[in-house]
């Protein structure tokens, strides 16, 4: 039977079940019918977990949830908590904002997190058995990435440089504008120290009501909240703006990716530089055409492990890069995990070895590399696509944020060998009853003989006997890749037309 052909405005009202307007104006409420299966708001609407944090000790995982505030047309993240054998509970709540980027402190009684309540991230600090968080920083331009210093004495925080006079009188007279890639503020390295009783526990007065406080209560409010401490500037310059870093396990040096400015076509730039804490001085660790960055000291601060192109600066972009190692006095680089062509990602250096994942077609799997040899070895007992992960102190218990083709992504706590991934979290509960078909993998050769794959979506009760409409969505990146998993689109009405009985495909194209 040879289908009759049907005119595509006719097909998407058809797949979406609603009506075309017609020039007389919308059809009537009684003719429209809903959409069978979640709607959109349901979609938008869906808790997603992200940025697991292991305690040292390992026995607790702070991540965030993001939530829709339909209200004031936003999403907000705040942190939750899950404590070995107790339900997971939320431990932060920033209005108008929202909570990010938690990181343990060395001895694990501090959570440090980043927030906007109303004056751009700032640092702020909770005691992990329960209170108020503490801000840390007020620095004018906000806080872009923060890292505690091994003793846990201070926390190092990269900030970009504050508007020149010329820029603010401009965007007073004219609104706030700018020349693409042709103006930008460079970022640096401040430090600052961490109070040694973090202020006794005391419940400070926000900002706006400091002045009521302390005309309340004068001497309790400056006994107890001491003022934000003043952070210090580690480096200097003008030609330059610094992306990632990390201290040293020994506390005496921050390893930093240094790139000529934070232009997206600069990323061939990045160069990796150390900065000595008692000398103030910075010098070049490894420096050359191509990126060199994303650093990860050794456990014995010897060595720093990092990302790098290998000298490549024109296809660097959608090429898989490699991994290395280097003397962090200086000397000749040591490449690692060579066997893995794929693009390595999240690196982490352990009393138990390095991990990275990587790719594989549409898993993503969590790898183990011996530091000696630089061999590769795929670490087996991991859901489908393993998102993120942060290990314990002692590398031996570790927390995965990860996805399966048939639930959204969930935070899992494992021990490292083997590995047996519990779910601290139950976000999938969300979408119990939505009725949603499957997702596969599928591959076709293409006109020169390559093997593509895809993934493709059917309607529930798929009949392999029966036709059915297909619609094709494409991702962008262009080196993304699309996976199984029960709900996707997002901005594409996938479930809909899955709903409406139709097929979605979703390619992952040549560099995909």
């Amino acid at each position: 039977m040879t289908p009759r052909p049907i005119r595509a405005p006719a097909v998407l009202a058809a797949l979406l079940g609603g009506t075309l307007a017609c020039a007389a104006g919308p059809a009537p409420l009684a003719a429209q019918v809903r959409v069978p299966g979640p709607s959109f708001e349901e979609v938008i609407g869906l808790r997603t977990a992200g940025s697991p944090a292991i305690s040292p000790d390992g026995r607790s995982i702070v991540y965030t949830v993001r939530t829709t505030d339909w209200r004031d047309n936003r999403f907000d993240t705040e942190l939750w908590m899950a404590r070995q054998g107790e339900a997971s509970f939320q431990i932060t709540r920033t209005e108008k904002g929202s909570s990010t980027s938690p990181r343990w402190s060395p001895d694990g009684r501090w959570i440090a997190f980043l927030a906007d309540r109303g004056d751009r991230n700032q640092v702020y600090v909770l005691r992990a058995a329960g209170g108020e968080a503490q801000k840390l920083t007020a620095v004018k331009e906000g806080v872009n990435a923060f890292r505690w210093s091994p003793d846990g004495k201070r926390i190092a925080f990269s900030s970009t440089e504050a508007e020149d006079d010329r820029m603010r009188r401009r965007k007073e007279r004219y609104g706030d504008f700018a020349v693409e890639d042709g103006e930008f503020r460079q970022a640096h390295l401040w430090s600052v120290d961490v109070p040694a009783d973090l202020w006794a526990g005391a419940t400070c007065p926000a900002p706006a009501r400091a002045d009521s406080a302390r005309a309340a209560d004068s001497v309790r409010t400056r006994s107890l909240c001491p003022a934000v401490p003043e952070p210090r500037r580690l480096t200097r310059g003008e030609d330059f703006t610094v992306n990632g870093f990390a201290w040293s396990p020994d506390g005496t040096r921050i390893a930093f990716e240094r790139r000529s400015d934070p232009l997206i076509n600069s990323t061939s730039t990045a160069d990796l530089w150390v900065l000595t804490l008692a000398s103030g001085e910075s010098r070049p660790l490894v420096a050359g055409p191509g990126y060199e960055g994303n650093p990860v000291w050794s456990p014995d601060s010897r060595w720093v492990l990092y990302s790098t192109a290998a000298g490549d600066t024109t296809s660097s972009f959608y090429t898989n890069g490699q991994i290395a190692k280097i003397p962090a006095a200086g000397g000749t680089p040591v490449r690692l995990a060579a066997e893995i062509d794929e693009q390595l990602g999240s690196l982490a250096w352990t009393p138990t070895g390095i991990y990275l994942l990587a790719w594989e077609g549409t898993r993503r799997h969590l790898y183990a590399v011996d530091p000696g040899t630089g061999r590769a070895r795929r670490l087996a007992g991991t859901p489908d696509a393993v998102l993120a992960f942060d290990f314990s102190a002692d590398g031996r218990t570790l927390a995965l944020l990860a996805q399966t083709p048939t639930t959204v992504a969930e935070v899992y706590r494992t021990p490292l060998a083997p590995l047996r991934p519990v779910a601290v979290t139950d976000l999938s509960r969300q979408i119990e009853g939505w009725g949603l078909g499957t997702s596969e993998v599928v591959s076709w050769t293409s006109t020169d003989g390559e093997r593509v794959e895809g993934v493709l979506h059917k309607p529930r009760g798929f009949d392999p006997t029966r036709r059915y409409p297909l619609f094709v969505v494409i991702h962008g990146g262009p080196t993304s890749i699309d996976y199984p998993a029960p709900v996707a689109g997002y901005v594409y009405p996938v479930l809909q037309w899955l709903a409406r009985g139709a097929l979605v495909l979703r390619p992952n194209y040549r560099g995909s």
